[in-house]
């Protein structure tokens, strides 16, 4: 594993990544707390952003499904609203920004055919909007990379669905989740032995990495892709278990050389249970890549689905952090999304 300091941070985060990533615990545990109106239940939702906006979504739809909640969560990374939506969904616009365009266009759409809206941004165009027309707004805190901003997202959505809802159950988890990220940061620290993100960072160092999960993990195999193209600088990309069973795993037979397969999984569960099958799975998958190289797993640690999600997510932020020192480049800037952005907006 290799050696980082304090120094070797400072040196190329001006910015502050390292240290914005590791409070994740205390972003997560401060924003719990009652959102500043009430909804009615909704049977469904439809979460609409792009990039680190649109993470938040697909966690919440994985980890409600876990908690058995009454409700579906559509997640959609598009600037066109579904013919199907009615006004029995809730509308979910996420723009950190408040200027990603295909949100905004989304929610206009929505305004004409009477939606119930609510919008999950820190400024911009999406909140002046909003409120011009009455939309109930989540106001997240100003001032850091969108990406940056998924603890506080979360934590917001989830008090927000859990009190709509009424779902106790999903208080809990989120009470225990704060806690058990509180007690992974301690291990998380650039100078902290047997750092599991610092070990990560170390064996995908000059790597493309790809990413797998399954179940209500698997949104955390798109979040480590991402983490790692914009923090990072790399190239990196996922997959889902089972469905790479029937696809990607006939591609690894010719792996090329600094491609890396890494399978996020979780402790195995009882003899027959959706999670031993999972944990199946994941074996069959590691034993097949044997062949061709092998593979490198990240368990997802926790008392209950949000705090695995948590933790992945967690371990996977910081390790994209500690790649971006050890290639010796400044995790915040994403010149290429600005570039694209601005050459919409001329």
């Amino acid at each position: 594993m290799a050696v980082i300091t304090l120094e070797d941070v400072a040196r190329v985060d001006p910015s502050g990544m390292y240290a914005t990533v590791l409070s994740s615990p205390e972003a997560f545990r401060s924003h719990l707390r009652p959102a500043p109106f009430s909804l009615p239940p909704f049977p469904r939702m439809l979460f609409t952003g792009m990039g680190g906006s649109a993470i938040a979504g697909d966690v919440l739809a994985g980890v409600l499904e876990e908690a058995g909640a009454p409700a579906e969560i559509v997640v959609r990374r598009s600037r066109d609203l579904p013919s199907w939506v009615d006004t029995d969904t809730l509308v979910l616009l996420s723009s950190y920004s408040g200027n990603t365009k295909d949100v905004n266009m989304l929610a206009r759409q929505a305004l004409s055919r009477g939606l119930q809206m609510v919008a999950v941004t820190s400024g911009g165009e999406l909140s002046r909007w909003a409120e011009e027309n009455s939309i109930p707004s989540l106001l997240l805190p100003s001032g850091i990379p969108p990406r940056a901003a998924f603890p506080q997202a979360l934590a917001t959505l989830f008090s927000l669905i859990s009190s709509a809802h009424d779902l106790p159950l999903l208080e809990q988890w989120c009470v225990e989740a704060a806690e058990d990220l509180s007690a992974l940061a301690s291990s998380l620290g650039v100078e902290t032995e047997d750092n599991p993100s610092l070990a990560l960072a170390t064996s995908l160092n000059g790597a493309i990495p790809v990413f797998y999960g399954a179940g209500h993990l698997l949104p955390t195999a798109r979040r480590a892709a991402a983490q790692f193209n914009e923090n990072a600088k790399s190239l990196a990309f996922h997959g889902a278990v089972p469905e790479m069973e029937h696809n990607e795993v006939v591609g690894w037979d010719q792996r090329r050389e600094g491609v890396v397969p890494v399978l996020i999984r979780r402790k195995k569960g009882e003899e027959g249970s959706p999670r031993d099958l999972e944990a199946k799975h994941m074996d069959i998958i590691a034993k097949e890549l044997e062949g061709s190289g092998g593979c490198l797993e990240l368990l997802a640690e926790g008392r209950n689905p949000l705090s695995e999600v948590l933790s992945v997510v967690f371990k996977v932020d910081m390790a994209s952090v500690y790649s971006a020192v050890l290639k010796g480049v400044d995790p915040t800037p994403v010149e290429a999304i600005q570039r694209i952005k601005s050459a919409f907006s001329s």
